[in-house]
């Protein structure tokens, strides 16, 4: 595995490890308000869209498996929240999970994950070669 490709995914990992710790914990314990947070929803899912499309970006569909894999994660989450009794599951979440991964394929036209993993490169190469 490239070095490219292990710091891709140790990123994906944190971000789906700070999502899924944030989506499990009671939000009401940790002095944070209660109620929907469409907005923390939209922002950490294209995040976590972002992570998928850095691991998936040398796949001829990147895009799509981002969006696909950051989607169906979101689904996960809200099925083991319907399991914590002080968490609920949502269809309004998903929905809002799909749309904020799915922002991630404006970078089809854009290219800012290319040019980011251009500036990754040269920046690995200096300390990995």
């Amino acid at each position: 595995m490239a070095v490219r490709t292990k710091v891709n995914a140790g990123f994906l990992v944190a971000v789906a490890g700070v999502i899924t710790y944030f989506s499990t914990v009671s939000l009401n314990s940790a002095g944070a308000p209660s109620g929907t947070f469409s907005f923390l929803h939209l922002a950490a899912y294209f995040g976590l869209g972002a992570a998928f499309l850095l691991y998936f970006h040398d796949t001829r569909r990147g895009h799509l498996e981002a969006v696909a894999a950051a989607g169906v994660f979101g689904l996960g989450i809200e099925l083991v929240q319907s399991t914590i009794p002080y968490r609920s599951f949502s269809f309004e979440d998903i929905a809002v999970n799909f749309l904020g991964a799915s922002i991630v394929l404006l970078d089809h036209r854009i290219g800012a994950v290319s040019k980011a993993i251009e500036v990754e490169d040269k920046i690995l190469e200096e300390f990995f070669e």
